[in-house]
């Protein structure tokens, strides 16, 4: 089960996809990290790549939710 936020967010970009990156792909721009500064960079480029034809691509070992909310707070 997908979290809200993530259906909200998908269901303006259906083509959309969290799949794992399994092979080579070609892009762009490639944004890695999932933090505020990383979600942030993504959503700029992905906004302004229409209008430079741009294929920016998105990186993270987790969902971004997780890089952005773990924090520091789990450190104990």
């Amino acid at each position: 089960m997908r979290p809200f936020w993530l259906e909200q967010a998908l269901k303006y970009d259906p083509s959309a996809s969290c799949e794992p990156l399994q092979a080579d792909t070609s892009t762009d721009v490639c944004i890695v990290g999932g933090g505020y500064t990383g979600l942030w960079a993504a959503i700029r480029r992905k906004e302004r790549a229409e209008d430079h034809g741009h294929r920016p691509r998105h990186l993270d070992v987790r969902l971004a939710r997780f890089a952005a909310a773990a924090g520091k707070a789990d450190k104990g």
